[in-house]
């Protein structure tokens, strides 16, 4: 027969240790979810300039077009906005030019490029994030 204190003993190492279990499990799916790559389709239609798309700006001058994250590589807050040729962060001002490199922190990593490649068939961007 057991006795209380070795129940309990049992019962409390049982309780500790499925937290750290289920994190475990938590973490694993998130790795898969991350892992899989997701893509934006946007009209290849755009005019020459700026444009923000939730999470990427597709900046296109003549047969030039860059994709970046609109994610701000300071805090991750989203840019929405250009003023005077920057991209500009609502949070804390950080500034890139119309290339994603930092001309003005607090962020000190250029934004990140997105891969892309068009769809023959009808011209959209096709965007990996």
């Amino acid at each position: 027969m057991i006795s209380r204190l070795e129940f309990l003993q049992k019962s409390l190492r049982g309780v500790l240790i499925l937290p750290f279990i289920l994190l475990i499990l938590m973490l694993k799916k998130d790795k898969k979810i991350k892992n899989q790559i997701s893509q934006i389709r946007i009209p290849g239609n755009l005019a020459e300039g700026i444009h923000f798309f939730d999470k990427i700006i597709i900046q296109k001058s003549g047969n030039k077009t860059l994709i970046f994250s609109s994610a701000c590589t300071h805090l991750g807050c989203k840019i929405t906005t250009e003023k005077e040729g920057l991209l500009v962060c609502p949070c804390h001002g950080s500034a890139f030019d119309l290339n994603g490199n930092v001309q003005k922190g607090p962020a000190r990593k250029s934004l990140t490029h997105l891969p892309w490649k068009r769809d023959e068939s009808n011209g959209d961007y096709i965007i990996d994030l």
